[in-house]
């Protein structure tokens, strides 16, 4: 039964990581965007790189490994690997969904966050030629239609929606997060995948504090805004890094 942590380990990370729509809406109501994605990032880092300072490191990395031989050693091609991953998976999609979320409802983002998923299927298939079933087929098709509906005032007329922009970017951070999801298949299998997944997340959550800075934008979070930033960075980003990573491929949303 082992074999099958993993994809309860992914269901679970989706549920922390729906809830994160709501959540994050409400830190966006007093706080920038660029803000809210950095410092949700930087925090899932810290909570990570914590634990790998606790006696939980052991027991969380051999819980993780299920029975598959991993690697100890990093190579200059798994830096490079990381610096994609990062680019992506933890400052342009946040980014990206941050100010798509800022702009649309947390409904709407949460159901067109599934394109994530259309999306790396279809990178898979198309980059890494791996073969889609029957079902993932129609997986993709009702994902599709799902999409248009939550984008269009109508599916018949096509009309776009009063704030359009909000919708395509929360799109957008979806194919970012896809590139991401294909990228750390080849990072899946180290030992140290706490190392791994903390670092992503505290570089890209510094980059993106780094250029709110630079662009003048206001650091301060508000303390009812504090909460909310913090129990998603932890438990909706952080944890489902963590717990997913190993088996599914993925480093995190």
């Amino acid at each position: 039964m082992t074999h099958h942590y993993g994809y309860v380990g992914a269901l679970f990370a989706a549920v922390l990581f729906g809830v994160s729509s709501t959540l994050n809406k409400i830190a966006l109501g007093n706080v920038h965007p660029m803000v809210v994605a950095g410092s949700v990032y930087l925090t899932a880092g810290v909570v990570l790189m914590a634990l790998r300072f606790t006696p939980l490191k052991e027991r969380l990395l051999s819980t993780l490994e299920f029975r598959v031989k991993t690697q100890r050693r990093f190579s200059r091609r798994d830096v490079g690997l990381l610096g994609l991953i990062v680019l992506f998976g933890s400052f342009l999609a946040p980014l990206l969904f941050m100010s798509g979320l800022a702009r649309t409802s947390a409904v709407n983002a949460s159901l067109l966050l599934n394109t994530e998923t259309l999306f790396t299927v279809l990178i898979a298939a198309a980059v890494f030629r791996e073969r889609v079933p029957r079902s993932g087929m129609v997986g993709i098709a009702l994902i599709i239609a799902g999409a248009l509906v939550v984008s269009t005032e109508n599916i018949g007329s096509v009309a776009l929606m009063e704030n359009p922009w909000g919708n395509l970017l929360v799109v957008l951070a979806g194919l970012c997060w896809a590139l991401d999801n294909n990228l750390s298949r080849f990072l899946s299998l180290k030992r140290d995948l706490l190392l791994v997944t903390s670092l992503k997340c505290l570089l890209g959550g510094g980059a993106l504090l780094s250029l709110s800075a630079l662009l003048g934008v206001p650091l301060t979070i508000p303390a009812q805004s504090l909460p909310y930033i913090l129990t998603v960075g932890s438990l909706s980003i952080g944890f489902p890094s963590s717990s997913t990573s190993s088996r599914s491929g993925k480093l995190g949303p």
